[in-house]
């Protein structure tokens, strides 16, 4: 008996569908990872076709595509695949994203979702769902699902992190680096607001001291 042909070294999503091993849809895990084109290959897959990469997907893959994916796509997959592909993605999940993604779901189509997880999943994702949605978007005044995307490709990009806390999760910056990060790219968008940035104005006389005695030293 031949054996299955081996998947090459570059593949699409409707490729690796079609060898129809784990394997092949790891590998385009790997060769395609950046969120947008998931996206794009993903939304040009057939229903039977998402239905069957539900079957292939190994969850820590499940969770790692929803992870990143733009949150409308992944609720439009949700929607194709069986509960169950769902609900065992979710038990996985981080529980913000989750909730996110159940979210967008009306009451017939989040329960028998619900209803696979495991009765402390359960409840949880229910606490979420009924917490007032008083967060980071509101704060910044934007769609709760741009900031959850946001947050999402943040994490991602391993510049935050987040704990859970009951039903609430907390980011902050992951270290130093990733805080010096922020720091010059707000930096950077105070020059693109005007000649003066305020972190100028804010270590004008420091800068000048320091240079005044400098020059004074090496005079004396």
């Amino acid at each position: 008996m031949r054996a299955p042909a081996a998947p090459p070294s570059t593949i699409d999503l409707r490729h690796a569908v079609a060898i129809g091993t784990p394997k092949a849809v790891e590998l385009w895990l790997d060769v395609v990872d950046d969120p947008v084109e998931r996206a794009d290959e993903l939304t040009a897959l057939t229903r039977a076709e998402v239905v069957r990469l539900s079957e292939l997907l190994p969850v820590p893959a499940a969770v790692e595509i929803a992870d990143t994916l733009d949150l409308h796509v992944l609720v439009d997959a949700v929607r194709i695949v069986p509960p169950r592909a769902t609900a065992n993605m979710l038990a996985e999940l981080e529980s913000d994203r989750a909730a996110e993604v159940l979210r967008e779901l009306d009451a017939a189509e989040r329960e028998p979702i619900v209803a696979l997880l495991d009765p402390e999943r359960a409840a949880a994702m229910r606490a979420l769902l009924a917490w007032p949605e008083e967060s980071a978007a509101d704060i910044l005044d934007k769609p709760t699902a741009a900031v959850s995307q946001h947050l999402a490709k943040l994490r991602w990009g391993r510049i935050v992190k987040s704990r859970q806390e009951g039903t609430r999760v907390f980011y902050s910056l992951v270290d130093e680096h990733a805080r010096t990060l922020v720091t010059q790219a707000v930096f950077q968008a105070q020059h693109a607001l005007g000649d003066d940035p305020e972190h100028h104005r804010g270590s004008t006389g420091s800068s000048r001291s320091s240079r005044s005695s400098g020059s004074t030293g090496s005079s004396a």
